[in-house]
């Protein structure tokens, strides 16, 4: 999953692999070169996309023993707030 964050394309992707859900990253493209800006493993989506809005991306993070809704700052990738509702799943 990626979005387009501005006229310098930079986009968010979240990564998966064989061995599981390993996080998000903040990517440059520039030309045929990606420069990855962040990378972390605050925002973990499995079925659900994450929205951004602004300056920040809100997502259910998680795995199969269940989720919670956070939101990251899309500039730098730190968690600005997390709810644990049990209604989040």
């Amino acid at each position: 999953m990626g979005a387009r964050t501005g006229a310098d394309h930079f986009a968010l992707a979240w990564r998966l692999t064989a061995a599981g859900w390993l996080g998000c990253a903040l990517l440059q493209f520039t030309g045929s070169k990606v420069s990855v800006l962040w990378e972390n493993k605050n925002l973990r989506t499995q079925f659900n996309p994450a929205v951004m809005y602004g300056d920040y991306v809100f997502g259910a993070d998680g795995d199969a023993g269940g989720a919670q809704l956070r939101c990251i700052d899309l500039q730098t990738g730190a968690v600005k707030w997390t709810e644990r509702s049990p209604n989040v799943s």
